[in-house]
């Protein structure tokens, strides 16, 4: 009898390092999914010079691969989440226009808008998750 305790105990530590590793059992995303991170973050720029660009930009990217890459779904979304936060940001800063503080407020969204877009960007190329700060998360 005591040499059958032992033996299911040994099963079941190896059952436990090997649940203790399945988190992170997912691999390193490829230079492809690393470039189609990017591109959701850069293509939120497409809102320059098209209309709701920004949001529509990250959204084809997230319609087109979140089935191909939970890497690339993860960022894409993260994108669209801070493109549609960013647009209200303007908005309000629209209306204080009328109250002048907009006239400031506006630029420095815009700014905000581009340096974030930027890091994210650079965050996905090196294969890391980012987060925007000061982001409304209304789809996950």
């Amino acid at each position: 009898m005591s040499s059958e305790s032992p033996t299911p105990e040994k099963p079941s530590a190896v059952d436990d390092a090997h649940s203790l590793s399945e988190p992170s059992k997912s691999p390193d995303p490829s230079n492809e999914q690393q470039n189609w991170a990017s591109i959701a973050h850069v293509c939120a720029l497409s809102g320059l010079f098209f209309p709701f660009g920004q949001i529509l930009g990250p959204a084809i990217v997230y319609l087109m691969k979140k089935d191909e890459s939970e890497f690339i779904a993860k960022h894409a979304m993260e994108a669209v989440n801070f493109q549609i936060t960013n647009t209200l940001f303007l908005f309000i800063a629209s209306l204080l226009m009328l109250v002048l503080i907009g006239f400031v407020l506006f630029p420095l969204v815009l700014v905000f808008d581009a340096i974030f877009v930027i890091v994210a960007a650079l965050a996905a190329q090196k294969a890391e998750h980012y987060r925007y700060p000061l982001t409304l998360r209304l789809f996950k």
